[in-house]
């Protein structure tokens, strides 16, 4: 019982903040991809942001824990009833799998959902990256993930 008041609460909250916007404020939630694990979206403007992932990298799959971290610029390419902004930018992941050094440049190219009257951010991105450390290689990573903004 105390699991359903839990879900319909949580659910309560979801869809009656009409009053939070997907371009401001500060999101949290959860990526698949490079890095698996735990996303961080906070605006700095209306078409600027900073990403954070943290979680487990794909790198080599022999555990560790990795840090990526991007600026993002937003634009509202589409016209349409609900909004679909294009996102790009430049960044960094760092981190630790095996006792090797994971080091990095990154880009991304993504575009998101922001569905209306929700304060829910659905993304999906295009990473390429530039691998230093522990080797020099070129990847193209992705990433998919929810957010919820506070």
């Amino acid at each position: 019982m105390t699991k359903k008041i839990l879900f319909i609460s949580m659910l309560a909250v979801l869809l009656v903040s009409t009053g939070l916007s997907q371009s401001n404020g500060l999101g949290l939630g959860l990526m698949i991809g490079e890095p698996t694990g735990v996303s961080f979206k906070g605006w700095l403007s209306g078409s600027g942001a900073i990403q954070l992932g943290l979680g487990y990298p794909s790198l080599n799959s022999r555990g560790g824990t990795a840090l990526s971290a991007e600026y993002l610029w937003h634009s509202h390419v589409f016209r349409s009833y609900e909004k679909f902004p294009l996102f790009y930018g430049i960044g960094g992941i760092f981190g630790v799998s095996s006792g090797t050094n994971i080091v990095g440049g990154r880009g991304v190219l993504g575009i998101a959902w922001w569905p209306r009257r929700t304060p829910i951010d659905v993304f999906l991105q295009i990473v390429p990256t530039i691998y230093f450390e522990p080797s020099s290689q070129f990847e193209f990573e992705f990433g998919f993930g929810v957010r919820y903004f506070f």
